[in-house]
């Protein structure tokens, strides 16, 4: 007779991921290297005229190549670095829009935030500073939550977005 007993491994408590936790944060440390965005087109769906872009993060590991956002967003949450990532994810992201609107004017762009980032207690003014030193409109910018959030303070994060909309 053959017993065999399976153990669920727990995100975050394996080698593989304390490694992968380190990496990102060396890389946040030098400056974002192994960041980089990608800019997912959003279309009219009358014309198909590009009216916005969606900002999506991407690491590149030394040691492992490309990694799936599935791998490394979850590791950032659990530390508390995704709140580093998504302002540089944010800065770099209005940059990028305000080069864009010098040719398509009016677009705008599309930023995920997860709850992490929106529970820290600087997150209003941060988005607000980021915005003015852009120079940019409140408008140009659409906060998207991501899929895991779970809105527990309604009233207080209905304020903040108000504010970043008419910033």
């Amino acid at each position: 007779m053959v017993s065999r007993v399976y153990v669920e491994k727990k995100p975050g408590f394996d080698g593989e991921a304390k490694q992968l936790k380190e990496e990102l944060r060396r890389c946040i440390d030098e400056g974002f290297t192994g960041f980089s965005l990608e800019y997912q087109p959003q279309l009219g769906l009358g014309d198909c005229t590009v009216y916005g872009a969606e900002a999506l993060l991407r690491f590149t590991s030394p040691r492992k190549g490309r990694v799936s956002p599935a791998e490394f967003i979850p590791l950032l949450e659990q530390n508390g670095l995704i709140c580093e990532v998504g302002l540089w994810v944010l800065k770099e992201t209005l940059q990028a829009c305000k080069k864009w609107r010098e040719v398509m004017p009016g677009l705008h762009v599309s930023v995920n935030m997860s709850y992490v980032q929106l529970t820290q207690e600087s997150i209003e003014e941060d988005v607000l500073e980021v915005l003015r030193s852009s120079g940019l409109p409140g408008d140009a910018l659409t906060i998207e939550v991501t899929e895991s959030m779970q809105l527990q303070d309604y009233p207080y994060l209905n304020k903040i977005f108000h504010r970043w909309k008419e910033a």
